[in-house]
């Protein structure tokens, strides 16, 4: 779901920083941890298969 679409359609045209925060807080803590699992799973795999386990 769009914060930006509804903060838009209400008409409102400034908002606080505090509020800007607690909107983008989440997704952009969400992202960054995404990356960093795609990093280690591909490290993980990367050694899986330089190192294989007979």
């Amino acid at each position: 779901m769009s914060f930006k679409f509804f903060i838009l359609l209400f008409g409102i045209n400034f908002i606080s920083l505090r509020t800007c925060y607690l909107i983008q807080v989440f997704p952009i803590t969400c992202i960054t941890l995404a990356v960093q699992i795609q990093f280690y799973i591909g490290v993980d795999r990367l050694l899986s298969i330089a190192f294989p386990i007979w």
